[in-house]
């Protein structure tokens, strides 16, 4: 009981002592609840109830003098959960060298070629203003490429063209001559997955696509565009990007400015949904990423695979 008297005197001089404190921090604690608890424990020892209770009081004082982080959170009102595609922003300046044609015009005679209403375009990043038939060279992680582009209506004799893909050497991988479309649209070309026409990891490629404006038959004048590309190799974090992404895959590659891949994923789902507003919308984005805004509203009207 001594103990207990003694312990009791000098919780009363540490309550004297604390409470300034703790009523300047508006520390909101029942210390009568706290005195009776500990001076109830009767079989432990003065010494480490004092300790305990200094420590207790440590620790509200604590609690005070930290600011409550909860009053800075703003009040938590419905929200209307809507799926948000982000693309990149814009072409890196810095997308190098070589560079291609963008835009077709004839190759030495434009009266040959007079009858198309547009030229034909490649889909793909290039200049702004004065600068828009320039083709950036771009990347791609896919083995076997895939390009797309826009094709005005043909007359009677510009009914076909030819695809060349070409190694940085300029020697053929692939030529094909090809039957286009009879109204204007957005076409892809994809070549076919066979191991002679793979693209190499680090290797740069040039292809060119062009369209005949007189008789095949004879020496003729063609509208064309051409542009380069090379394919890198995918690392382990755009792997992870792809496999755990929620949105189009497209968006991972815009992010990672793997143009060709962004062009083809989307231009398919968009094939396969047209209705969607969000692709819609997404597709317009990207288009003027690459400055090529008058494109947007061109329907998508086929895919052809080339192959020997």
């Amino acid at each position: 009981m001594a103990e207990i008297n003694l312990f009791q005197i000098i919780i009363k001089q540490f309550y004297i002592i604390s409470l300034p404190v703790a009523l300047f921090g508006n520390l909101e604690l029942s210390w009568a609840g706290m005195l009776d608890t500990d001076i109830s424990q009767e079989n432990m020892p003065v010494i480490d109830q004092i300790f305990n209770l200094h420590l207790q009081v440590s620790k509200q004082i604590s609690k005070v003098n930290s600011p409550d982080k909860s009053l800075d959170r703003p009040i938590s009102l419905p929200q209307i959960k809507t799926q948000k595609y982000l693309l990149a922003q814009q072409v890196p300046d810095n997308i190098g060298a070589p560079t291609g044609r963008r835009k077709g015009g004839a190759t030495r005679d434009p009266k040959q070629c007079s009858s198309l209403e547009k030229p034909i375009t490649a889909l793909v990043p290039g200049g702004k203003s004065g600068e828009k038939n320039k083709s950036f060279f771009a990347s791609t992680i896919d083995q076997y490429l895939n390009v797309w582009l826009f094709v005005p209506q043909l007359t009677t004799p510009m009914k076909f063209g030819e695809f060349v893909l070409q190694d940085d050497s300029g020697n053929d991988i692939l030529r094909k001559r090809m039957s286009l479309p009879q109204k204007a649209g957005v076409i892809g070309i994809s070549i076919s997955q066979n191991p002679q026409y793979a693209l190499k990891e680090n290797h740069k490629y040039q292809w060119y696509f062009q369209v005949y404006c007189g008789d095949p038959k004879t020496p003729r004048e063609y509208a064309y565009v051409d542009a380069w590309l090379q394919r890198v190799a995918i690392t382990p974090n755009l792997q992870k990007q792809l496999r755990t992404t929620k949105q189009g895959k497209y968006t991972v590659y815009s992010k990672n400015h793997l143009w060709y891949d962004a062009v083809t994923d989307l231009a398919k789902l968009r094939a396969r949904n047209p209705n969607s507003q969000q692709l819609a919308r997404d597709w317009a984005n990207l288009l003027k990423i690459f400055n090529l805004e008058e494109f947007v509203d061109v329907p998508i009207i086929d895919n052809y695979v080339l192959s020997e």
